[in-house]
């Protein structure tokens, strides 16, 4: 299935809704850093690239297809974060140590 201009501009309706459940779905921990409507646009990329999985028939299947993807860019995005943080510590680790016991 391929979505005609007319079938992005009804994506592109559910924009409040979605705006939302991103605004409920983001952890408290991370609002600061991730920003709801960041969150929906990246979800409208994700649906009209996966465009071809959706089978749905009615406005309410789409609109369920579309709340899963933005649960799951709203779990990818907390993931890349925490993934990032995690990075930044190994390197601040890794540079504390070599201070710490420079080869001689």
């Amino acid at each position: 299935m391929t979505f005609s201009i007319f079938e992005s501009i009804a994506l592109d309706k559910h924009r409040d809704y979605l705006l939302s459940l991103a605004g409920r779905a983001l952890p408290d921990r991370y609002r600061g850093r991730l920003d709801a409507s960041d969150i929906v646009q990246k979800t409208l990329l994700n649906a009209y690239a996966a465009k071809s999985t959706y089978h749905g028939q009615t406005e309410g299947q789409q609109v369920a297809w579309l709340r899963q993807i933005l649960l799951n860019t709203v779990a990818q995005a907390t993931r890349n974060l925490r993934a990032h943080k995690r990075n930044t510590l190994l390197r601040g680790a890794t540079k504390f140590h070599l201070v710490l016991w420079p080869s001689s």
